[in-house]
């Protein structure tokens, strides 16, 4: 893809490979954007110029004078700048043969756009850019995130070629989606739960990720799955505000599984699930709680003394036992 420097159409150009740009290209790109915002998505003012750069001429003597850096076209003839739309446009597309639209180039032509406006407005507007490399790149890439993320389902063309128009990277694009698209919301139901939990408790660093958050997802389920058995109403939501990872609810799943037996046995009440699972306050002593009551009941059947405080409830007779 070619990276323009220099003010606007007639400047000198750099091509870099794989799509990459430099310093001055990425604050072109981003002084173009701010122009396509400020227009509404239509035709800058002509002949405007970047708030860094000097005036220039505008173009009426046949070498043309430049504009502000990233502002209006440069000199030439109407003609002469045509043509460097024109190669433009197909250093873009990498095809050597590609046609614009005619409208594009006359707008372009008329108003003076600048190059890396231009670009801007071939990427987000025309068809024929869905059929550049990079777009095509980029376009399976989304199918994979797609895949990777709902799981099934057709792809949504309109979701891939905005994609394919947008510079976003993939875990920003689907993090914008959910927050706007009602059908891929569904998808991630405790997204809320899962960033706070994060930011609060867990790690920063993977808060609104949809690919993390797809694999804790997917993580909780297979757990409860091993073991055969559903997971109780709301506990998917409590895991993602937990700010748990993946492996730390595995293992507080699994030791509440191996003692909640025993310490029903030895106190005769049931573990209280929440706080062992989901770290809540008095954890960790609960914890400790399960791990000796299983001590206490293997101890208990392989005939050793099991020393341990009993008292008589009042009301049922019953014996219970103090761990």
């Amino acid at each position: 893809m070619a990276v323009v420097e220099g003010t606007g159409v007639g400047q000198t150009t750099r091509t870099t490979t794989g799509g990459g740009t430099d310093q001055r290209g990425q604050l072109n790109d981003l002084r173009a954007e701010r122009q396509y915002r400020a227009a509404g998505s239509h035709k800058p003012k002509a002949g405007s110029t970047g708030s860094s750069g000097n005036s220039g001429s505008s173009g009426s003597s046949g070498s043309g004078g430049s504009g502000g850096s990233g502002g209006g076209g440069g000199g030439g003839s109407s003609a002469d700048r045509a043509k460097q739309y024109l190669w433009l446009y197909r250093q873009m597309l990498d095809n050597k043969s590609a046609t614009p639209p005619k409208s594009l180039i006359q707008k372009a032509v008329a108003n003076k756009w600048s190059a890396a406006y231009f670009q801007l407005m071939v990427r987000k507007t025309d068809d024929g850019w869905l059929t550049s490399p990079e777009a095509m790149k980029r376009k399976q890439d989304f199918k994979s995130s797609w895949l990777a993320l709902m799981g099934k389902g057709n792809v949504s063309a309109k979701m891939s070629d905005a994609y394919a128009r947008s510079k976003l990277d993939s875990k920003t694009f689907w993090a914008n989606a959910i927050k706007v698209n009602k059908n891929i919301a569904k998808q991630f139901k405790y997204w809320n739960a899962y960033n706070k939990g994060q930011a609060a408790m867990g790690d920063a660093s993977v808060a609104n990720d949809p690919f993390t958050y797809a694999k804790y997802r997917a993580a909780f389920a297979d757990a409860y799955k091993q073991l055969g058995i559903d997971a109780p109403q709301d506990y998917e939501r409590l895991y993602f505000r937990s700010g748990q990872t993946p492996q730390q609810f595995t293992q507080n799943l699994s030791t509440l599984m191996q003692t909640s037996a025993a310490f029903q046995w030895a106190t005769g009440t049931s573990a209280p699930e929440k706080k062992v699972l989901f770290n809540q306050k008095g954890s960790a002593g609960v914890r400790g709680r399960l791990q000796s009551a299983l001590k206490r009941q293997r101890g208990f059947f392989a005939g050793e003394t099991v020393g341990f405080d009993a008292q008589r409830d009042q009301t049922t007779g019953l014996v219970k036992q103090s761990i």
